[in-house]
């Protein structure tokens, strides 16, 4: 009586230790979803088809500069940064045809983006990534509640078809994005990153964007602040095509 008692305690632990990962998906995948009902859902995702920003950026809180991102449906992005210091500028396009993601800056040259450095560039000027969340992230799990910046956040541990690993943590009391921690694998190795989302405003078809982005990674910090961003503008495919020398 009492060996069958033993496992029967045994069987049921089991089963409780099993659904744990279920238990925990489940949550994930309704924080994501409220998540996604708060920036916008279904409307925006259907409304949605581009999408232009235009700002200023700081580094290392002494170098400045302007901006500008454009995105449009199938994946199709183009980014452009220049700095302008005493004695020296920096600039950096950055863009993706739908396909292919190339980087061009003055440290690295010219080259195409692979592996987790092509897919962490996607995701980020992704205007639809949190909208439609399922497609990117294979993986997803609930950390728990905690306190971050003085606020409630839900912690979700999310996984993309690479391998890269990300946490979001979304306000526990309107879902909406705040911050997300992870690393990326690139030619210089490993880069651990931590992004906080400010001032979001609410524009066309409902749909939330965060005006201010800071970034750490490395020691050090950018500061991404846009002031004019437009829903649905006209931008020509062409603009998306990759540089000639990479065709």
């Amino acid at each position: 009586m009492k060996l069958s008692n033993k496992r029967l305690w045994l069987a049921a632990a089991v089963a409780c230790l099993a659904a744990v990962p279920a238990i925990a998906q489940d949550k994930a995948a309704e924080i994501m979803d409220k998540a996604a009902q708060a920036v916008g859902g279904v409307e925006a995702a259907k409304g949605i088809t581009s999408m232009s920003l235009v700002g200023k950026v700081t580094l290392m809180s002494s170098l400045s500069g302007d901006i500008e991102v454009f995105m449009k449906d199938g994946g199709k992005m183009l980014a452009k940064t220049h700095i302008k210091a005493p004695g020296m500028q920096m600039e950096q396009i950055q863009g993706c045809d739908g396909e292919n993601c190339y980087s061009k800056d003055t440290m690295m040259g010219l080259r195409m983006l692979e592996g987790q450095e092509k897919e962490m560039m996607l995701v980020q000027n992704d205007m639809q990534h949190q909208l439609d969340w399922r497609k990117v992230f294979t993986k997803y799990a609930y950390a728990g509640q905690q306190e971050r910046d003085g606020r409630q956040v839900h912690a979700i541990d999310l996984e993309m078809k690479s391998g890269m690993k990300m946490t979001n943590f979304y306000d526990a009391e309107d879902f909406m994005l705040l911050a997300a921690e992870g690393s990326f694998t690139g030619p210089m190795g490993t880069l651990n990153y931590t992004m906080a989302f400010h001032d979001y405003e609410t524009l066309d078809y409902g749909f939330k964007t965060p005006k201010k982005v800071v970034m750490t990674a490395m020691g050090q910090e950018i500061e991404m602040t846009y002031s004019d961003i437009k829903i649905n503008p006209a931008l020509d495919d062409a603009m998306f095509a990759l540089p000639e020398e990479l065709r």
